[in-house]
């Protein structure tokens, strides 16, 4: 869930650092991908994409290694491009990729939250996600990478309040949830293979193992023999 905003967006987010920067944690080359985003963070003047990438991949690392090491460093990062985009749409309005952004900030910022067992505060980053990339998807429906956010939101909100569904403000989403995130997965230009990594995840606690297997298969047929090479992390589209 990566995104700019304003006249950076076409250069930076949809261009071939930040998928390149994706790809990195993606693929847990954790270090050329904390390379890459602090040279994008000295060299975009908004630091709003430097920021979230920072956050996210050290968030990653958190998330990968069961380490509670780096979570200041994930958090000051999210705090910040946060923070960025709240100022950015104060002073002009409403924005799709900056509704993006933020709506991205909050999902790691509230999972990263969850993985420490700060439930409250990760259940208001959750909602605060779900309401800015709502709003940026029917801004812009097109933004396909927001449905990732979307899908994990309503899966795991649904998964865990499964037992409460009999109540009446109490909706079972996580069909919902799986078909947006197959919508990311397929369609999103910066997100499809977080999206696929998500999916078996939800596959895995659906039970449905076949089709857990298969996107495994999926991922690492197509995704892994294209990852970066070893000097992906400084070379061309990153510095």
């Amino acid at each position: 869930m990566l995104i700019g905003s304003g006249a950076s967006a076409e250069s930076l987010v949809w261009g071939s650092r930040s998928r390149l920067i994706s790809r990195l944690i993606w693929t847990d080359r954790y270090d050329d991908a904390l390379d890459s985003g602090n040279v994008l963070l000295s060299t975009d003047s908004t630091r709003l994409l430097g920021h979230l990438l920072l956050g996210i991949t050290y968030y990653s690392i958190s998330n990968q290694y069961r380490t509670d090491r780096y979570f200041d460093s994930a958090t000051a990062h999210l705090d910040s491009a946060i923070a960025i985009a709240q100022t950015q749409l104060s002073a002009q309005g409403d924005d799709a990729d900056l509704l993006f952004v933020l709506g991205s900030g909050y999902a790691f910022r509230g999972a990263l939250r969850g993985q420490q067992g700060g439930w409250w505060g990760a259940i208001r980053d959750g909602v605060r996600s779900a309401a800015s990339l709502n709003k940026a998807v029917a801004m812009d429906s097109t933004l396909y990478d927001a449905y990732l956010g979307l899908g994990t939101y309503h899966y795991w909100k649904s998964a865990k309040s499964k037992h409460f569904t009999w109540l009446p403000f109490v909706k079972d989403r996580r069909e919902q949830g799986i078909r947006e995130a197959t919508t990311a997965g397929r369609l999103g230009n910066i997100t499809p293979m977080a999206a696929q990594k998500s999916l078996i995840v939800i596959y895995m606690n659906e039970n449905r193992l076949d089709d857990a297997r298969a996107l495994i298969d999926s991922v690492l047929s197509i995704w892994l023999p294209d990852a970066p090479g070893p000097d992906a992390g400084g070379g061309e589209g990153v510095g």
